[in-house]
């Protein structure tokens, strides 16, 4: 009996990977971009640019003011207790499932005041504990807007990278779109140091943003963002929390408990995941200003625990790939590695085809952990005190009657979505 489910899984696993890897090599051949193998060096042209070229200072520079944090609009205990406001009284709330910003799980509470606490983690500081992290709303403007000119040295430019991203910021002079050092090394990392598809790349990424205006929108308030701070909830199962040994922050992916019978609209699925790259980019630009250098990496752990045959359905897999293509040709080089841990036996069949939905250089920064228990397999990248105790760290964040040994609502898991919810999605986009 178990050789004969054995079989017919294998067989399924093999028509699926058949299907989707014709699709995946339709959709590269459809988007992939022709580009010249060398480029000219030349000198910058322009103060802005100089940043990029100007020598390695060894000399102290100076760092930006930063800016001023205020105080939560939400009481600490309101994500574990009764959910009421800190000021003003309130409705009450659902406890700790309710991870979109201390509200109800299906009402978002707050407007655009407020960030769902996933995104928030790294306001928690260099140390574990203390005061619980604001959920206030990130600052609007991109920190491209604002990049000061000193901590283009404190990039890890390897080789004439410098000297390339000055040329791809020239090659891009007539494009709008963020130009500053982080954007620019990582179109170029993405596209191996070659600036002529490096700019194509970026073209194409711009015309995606400006074509529907979500990205804007979402950072501008200008967007109604109701539903998606709804979905936060639910999806995904993620949370920026830590920071690895080299100062990193790092995201930690619940995937192992997504759910796969949903059934949403496509087009909103793609939207919200617009919606959380943007939080995670000022999540990222708010953590550079308060460190007072760039950030341009984060680790992700990637917990597989609960994943299972119910993953492999055909339906799930084709929205993932899209999702995945969204990040990685929207959004390159955001990721310094991938540590995969809790991998069922399943694994093996699922990896062999959703890996051709990333790009090649994704992929050789993922590691699996295989069954190594997963606190031995992050050791080498981060310190104990950073890893929840649901993976045999010591992090737990537990106050006013909370007990949440993988730190929720600051890193969550996937639940069904509510019919209510879903209904409210379809009405919206289907």
């Amino acid at each position: 009996g178990s050789a004969a489910l054995l079989a017919i899984v294998v067989v399924i696993a093999a028509m699926v990977m058949k299907v989707f890897l014709l699709g995946a090599s339709k959709s590269e051949a459809a988007t992939s971009v022709e580009g010249a193998a060398g480029t000219r060096r030349r000198e910058p042209d322009s103060p802005a640019e100089k940043g990029f070229g100007s020598p390695r200072s060894t000399a102290p520079q100076p760092q930006r003011p930063r800016r001023p944090r205020r105080q939560p609009r939400w009481a600490w205990a309101s994500c574990c207790g009764d959910g009421r406001r800190e000021e003003g009284g309130g409705q009450d709330s659902e406890p700790l499932r309710d991870a979109s910003a201390f509200g109800t799980v299906d009402q978002a509470s707050g407007g655009n005041r407020v960030a769902s606490p996933k995104f928030c983690g790294m306001r928690m500081g260099l140390e574990p504990g203390g005061a619980p992290p604001s959920v206030e709303a990130f600052p609007s403007a991109p920190i491209g807007e604002e990049f000061p000119e000193s901590w283009a040295s404190l990039l890890d430019f390897v080789n004439d990278e410098r000297a390339l991203c000055a040329d791809l910021r020239h090659v891009l002079k007539d494009t709008r779109g963020p130009k500053d050092p982080v954007t620019m090394l990582r179109f170029l990392r993405a596209r191996s140091g070659d600036v002529q598809k490096a700019a194509a790349m970026y073209r194409n990424a711009r015309s995606w943003h400006e074509g529907n205006g979500w990205e804007h929108g979402f950072r501008t308030g200008q967007i109604d963002d109701e539903l998606h701070r709804r979905f936060d909830a639910y999806w995904k199962p993620i949370g920026l929390l830590g920071r690895d040994r080299e100062g990193r922050p790092v995201l930690w992916d619940r995937i192992g408990t997504s759910e796969t019978g949903n059934d949403l609209p496509i087009d909103f699925l793609k939207k919200h995941e617009v919606y959380t790259m943007t939080r995670l980019q000022q999540a990222m630009e708010e953590l550079s200003v308060a460190d007072g250098r760039p950030h341009m990496y984060f680790t992700v752990v990637v917990d597989l625990a609960g994943l299972g045959v119910k993953h492999m359905n055909r339906r799930s897999l084709s929205e993932y790939q899209q999702l995945v293509r969204i990040d990685e040709d929207l959004y390159p080089e955001m990721v310094k590695r991938v540590i995969v841990v809790n991998a069922p036996r399943i694994f093996d069949t699922i990896w062999s085809i959703v890996k051709y939905f990333f790009d090649e250089g994704t992929r050789a920064k993922i590691q699996i952990a295989g069954k190594t228990r997963p606190e031995v397999a992050l050791a080498p990248f981060l310190e104990s005190k950073w890893i929840p105790q649901a993976l045999g760290g010591d992090l737990h964040v537990g106050s006013g009657g909370c007990d949440s040994a993988y730190c929720e609502p600051f890193i969550i898991g996937a639940t069904p979505v509510s019919d209510d919810l879903r209904q409210s999605i379809w009405r919206a986009h289907g």
